[in-house]
Formats: structure tokens, C-alpha cells, sequence
């Protein structure tokens, strides 16, 4: 029997999961049951790579249901950084939308251990991501996904980042932007210095000095009025656009609100659609920006 999730088709004996779009797919040669773990061993593959994996899916420490997917269980060096992204990008969504647990569970968690960050591997570097139904099929009809988009694998690994700090912190600094005269849309221009917060409060430069991640502003807040718990707003700036961040340090620091502030540039759109989360498109929706 097959179930469709978003982009993902689900097949039993073999078991398969494969994104229909892409053609990209993980097929599972072996299962082992012990102690409560289930360990998988298959191929991830899309026409270009072909890649042995493993993984696990059992309790974590917390007993809660956890898929445990770490690069050093099946790769003796570090890959590039397109070869990582390419598998990266597919095993996160579908091991999350994997029905057999989704329809089955309140919520699972998926514990990636490696991968690339500021431009170099880092085979410890450990991400968790977590799974959980919005209602019932029938109520997820409306719901719409992004569309896949898979990688070139000569993809260079982005450049790495450095911390500019100061010695006194201002509480508040922004970008100086440019308008575009009708719409007064905020961009910065691609010929123009990112400026107006040097010296003021620190962030964070990539080495290209094309990417920028600014702590912007410092609220006052409190958790249920007894802790005090500021929030912190960043501003991440690129070429292409620009998006602020809120930030609360909560069992961690955790990002609670992003949102686009600004583009460099626009495109034109010709076509796109939205797909349902059984991977139907809406016909509506299919049109041009």
C-alpha cells in the first residue's frame, strides 16, 4: 500500500520513500528491532548520488520518540558541502512526514548529529527538529507546502562567520535603507554599504562581507512576571533580503518570530502552485506573480 504526504510517496515491500517531484529517494534494505530501537540501513538515491545510510528511530532521554540520524554512523569522512545538503535537505523532511509515526503519534523528534556550519565540517554539530500533527487529514486539505528544490552538488560550502564586538552596547541600532519611491518598500541596494550599525552594538560578519547578522535592539520582558528574560531582536541582512528576529532565552535561547523586512531585488514569478498535504495541487493557485 502507498500513502502520499506532501511531496513524499510512501511504499510498503519495499519499503520506499520518494519524493515524487525530484526523484529523489531512500529505499530500506534492512530493519532490526532491539531493546525498543528500531535501526534502519538503505540508499539514499536521485540520479546523481548514491549513498549508503543509517539511522534509528526508539526512546530518547526524555522517553520521548526520537529518529536518531548521525553522518559519522555511515560516512568515514567529511562530505561536501552540496553532497550533505542534497541528503540533508530530503532525510529531514521525510523522516518527519513519515504517516506509519505521524498518524500514530501526538509528536517524534528527529535528532541530526553533523554537518556543516561557518564554513566548515563539524561531525559533532547536532540539530532536533520536531514533528507534530495540525489535525486530522481532512483538516489539513488547506494547508500549503513549499516547493521542493534540491541542491547543485558543486555547491560551495558558504563562507564562515566572525564576531565584531563593542566595548559599550547600544540598546538599539538599524540599517540605513533605501525606498522604493511608490511602494516605499524598505531594500538595501547592492552597490551601497551595509551601514549604520558599526561601532554601535556587535554582530556578525561572513568572511565575503555580503551576509551580516546584527543584534538590532534589546527589549525588556518577563516570564510571567517573576523572571526577568529580555528579548533580543536581530537583523540579518544579505544581497538579496533582509529579515528581523526575535529571540527569548528559554531552556536555551529559542527563536520565537522571524520576519522579512526588506529585498534587494525582485523577480518575476511565472508560474507557481500549492500543493494540499496529500501532495494535490490547489488549481487556483497556479499562477503568475
Amino acid at each position: 500500500m502507498m500513502k502520499k504526504y506532501g511531496w513524499f510517496e510512501y511504499q510498503e515491500d519495499p519499503l520506499r520513500i520518494r519524493n515524487y517531484l525530484t526523484g529523489q529517494q531512500l529505499v530500506i534494505s534492512s530493519m532490526n528491532e532491539e531493546s525498543g530501537v528500531t535501526a534502519y540501513v538503505g540508499r539514499y538515491t536521485d540520479g546523481e548520488l548514491d549513498q549508503l545510510v543509517r539511522f534509528s528511530f526508539g526512546n530518547n532521554a526524555q522517553n520521548t520518540k526520537e529518529f536518531r540520524f548521525d553522518y559519522g554512523d555511515f560516512l568515514s569522512e567529511p562530505p561536501s558541502y552540496g553532497h550533505w545538503r542534497r541528503i540533508d535537505d530530503f532525510i529531514a523532511d521525510a523522516l518527519l512526514c513519515w504517516p506509519e509515526y505521524l498518524e500514530e503519534m501526538d509528536r517524534f523528534f528527529l535528532c541530526i548529529t553533523g554537518g556543516w556550519r561557518s564554513g566548515v565540517w563539524q561531525p559533532q554539530f547536532r540539530r532536533e527538529f520536531s514533528s507534530r500533527k495540525s489535525g486530522k487529514p481532512d483538516q489539513l486539505t488547506q494547508y500549503i507546502i513549499a516547493e521542493p528544490y534540491v541542491i547543485p552538488l558543486e555547491t560551495p560550502a558558504p563562507s564562515a562567520w566572525r564576531l565584531v564586538d563593542v566595548d559599550h552596547c547600544a540598546t538599539k541600532a538599524s540599517l540605513k535603507f533605501e525606498r522604493l519611491p511608490v511602494s516605499n518598500v524598505p531594500y538595501l541596494s547592492r552597490n551601497s554599504p551595509v551601514e549604520g550599525f558599526q561601532g554601535l552594538v556587535p554582530f556578525l560578519e561572513r568572511d565575503d562581507r555580503a551576509a551580516y547578522i546584527i543584534f538590532s535592539e534589546l527589549w525588556p520582558a518577563s516570564f510571567r512576571g517573576e523572571d526577568p528574560e529580555p528579548i533580543f531582536i536581530t537583523h540579518t541582512s544579505t544581497k538579496t533580503s533582509s529579515l528581523d528576529s526575535e529571540a527569548i532565552r528559554r531552556a536555551g535561547l529559542n527563536w520565537v518570530l522571524v520576519l522579512i523586512t526588506g529585498f534587494a531585488n525582485f523577480r518575476r514569478v511565472e508560474n507557481f502552485g500549492l500543493p494540499s498535504y496529500s501532495g494535490n495541487l490547489y488549481p487556483e493557485t497556479n499562477r503568475a506573480l
